[in-house]
């Protein structure tokens, strides 16, 4: 594997602890890797060139490299647009968001709204983000925002410092709409990629996770791993998210392996918010 030479183009990753970190997350996102950071930031380089993360989610690790040069991306077009939207337009969301009140009429009445506007499509999305059940995002069959109001005891809507730290990385970032592969196309020797896909769940009846009202297949999984094989074989760094389950593990078995423990967030009631483990696939040796 190739050792990175520090240059301009080059970030250092200082491998300190996460509250340390200038960047987080201004989305909530279901299986957002926040509470994994120090778990994670260990596997890292500490020198990369560029960074790329194609499903960006929300985007926990790549607020907290604060890369010098990024591509991320997410076939989620709305997710997408809230990035360019804050990276243009950071003071007006700002002003919007600090204008909207956390009520549960207030919220459907949003959830209802169709904007065509860029802005204020990316406004609606942060303000729902913000205040939805568990920060999750789920579209029904006709692509419709469908994910009920939460009951927080203290809902921030508008975190400020953080969307206005994201604006500031964002404009060094490049920002796709699109599948993993056309985000992964120029990845060089000795840049960092981070892979956080869907998890793939299969259930009784052989149905996979649901993304972005599509279906993440396992053979996209397959072809997930084909690819991470294909960047290592260009020098790259790379570190995969996944599921832990034992067809996982054979998709990766070129790859160090790694399990890791987290507390399931999905589950509205705090109680039945267990433990539960996920794999952390490498190719750098520590």
């Amino acid at each position: 594997m190739l050792q990175v030479v520090p240059n301009k183009g080059t970030t250092k990753f200082k491998n300190e602890l996460p509250e340390k970190a200038i960047g987080k997350p201004f989305l909530k996102w279901a299986g957002g890797k926040t509470a994994l950071l120090s778990k994670i930031f260990p596997f890292l380089p500490k020198y990369f060139n560029s960074y790329y993360e194609p499903f960006i989610g929300g985007g926990a690790l790549f607020f907290a490299t604060n890369p010098y040069n990024s591509v991320i991306s997410d076939i989620n077009g709305e997710l997408i647009n809230v990035y360019v939207q804050v990276r243009d337009n950071c003071e007006a969301i700002i002003c919007a968001l600090k204008q909207m009140p956390y009520d549960e009429d207030f919220y459907y009445e949003t959830r209802k709204k169709k904007p065509t506007n860029l802005i204020d499509r990316a406004i609606r999305m942060i303000y729902l983000n913000r205040t939805c059940w568990n920060g999750l995002y789920r579209e029904n069959l006709k692509g419709e925002f469908n994910v009920p109001f939460g009951k927080f005891k203290n809902a921030i809507i508008c975190d400020e410092v953080a969307i206005r730290n994201a604006s500031t990385m964002l404009k060094k970032a490049k920002i796709m709409n699109s599948d993993f592969q056309d985000a992964l196309v120029n990845v060089q020797e000795g840049d960092l990629v981070f892979i956080d896909p869907p998890y793939t769940v299969i259930n009784e009846s052989d149905r996979f996770t649901k993304y972005n009202s599509k279906i993440f297949s396992w053979e996209d999984q397959i072809r997930l791993a084909k690819t991470a094989k294909e960047l290592t074989e260009r020098g790259a760094y790379i570190v995969v998210s996944n599921a832990h389950h034992k067809e996982i593990k054979k998709l990766y078995q070129d790859f160090n392996s790694h399990v890791i423990k987290r507390t399931s967030l999905i589950s509205g009631d705090k109680k039945g918010r267990r433990k539960t483990t996920e794999y952390l696939f490498t190719n750098i040796s520590l």
